[in-house]
């Protein structure tokens, strides 16, 4: 029995991938400025109706104060800043609020929440397979508990999805529901 569907692993993948934007991007531009630039491009390339537009724009009319008055908009602007950028604008940004988005309509909201708690241990595993960190014992504890947890939220979720198919089908005794 599969816990995780396929559009949820990548909705994870793709949410927990920010970890390679910021770790390419802060040593060559400050942490405000780098997310200033994010949200910059990310509302580039959205449509200004969107969701998404508007939240890029709050978030870059708050970082930019921030990113001029501790780091002066300072940033050493090359391939590994335009990489971290665009990846974090586009794949991490528009592609992991998009799926997020479709998974809320297509999905109960208690599955999709309770993903978050997958984010601090599969961004460990990310940064264990791209950067070569070091993987640590208490990451594998948090992810097999929130394992555990996802696996008997979803069991509860099945088991009262049979029980309303059940109800469903015998109406005609709605006291047994």
């Amino acid at each position: 029995m599969r816990v995780l569907k396929g559009d949820e692993l990548l909705f994870l993948l793709l949410w927990c991938s920010g970890y390679i934007g910021a770790k390419l991007g802060v040593p060559v531009a400050g942490p405000f400025t780098l997310l200033l630039y994010r949200f910059l491009v990310m509302m580039l390339v959205v449509a200004v109706m969107t969701a998404l537009f508007w939240h890029g724009l709050l978030a870059a009319l708050c970082l930019a104060p921030l990113a001029w008055w501790f780091e002066g908009f300072a940033a050493a602007w090359g391939g590994q800043l335009v990489f971290a950028i665009i990846w974090l604008a586009i794949p991490v940004s528009i592609g992991a609020y998009g799926l997020m988005f479709y998974l809320i309509r297509t999905r109960d909201a208690t599955r999709i929440s309770a993903l978050q708690y997958f984010v601090p241990p599969v961004t460990m595993m990310i940064a264990w397979a791209v950067f070569g960190e070091a993987l640590a014992g208490l990451g594998f504890l948090g992810l097999f508990i929130t394992s555990v947890g996802f696996y008997l939220m979803s069991l509860s979720q099945r088991r009262a999805n049979q029980r309303q198919s059940v109800c469903q089908a015998d109406s005609a005794s709605p006291e047994k529901c």
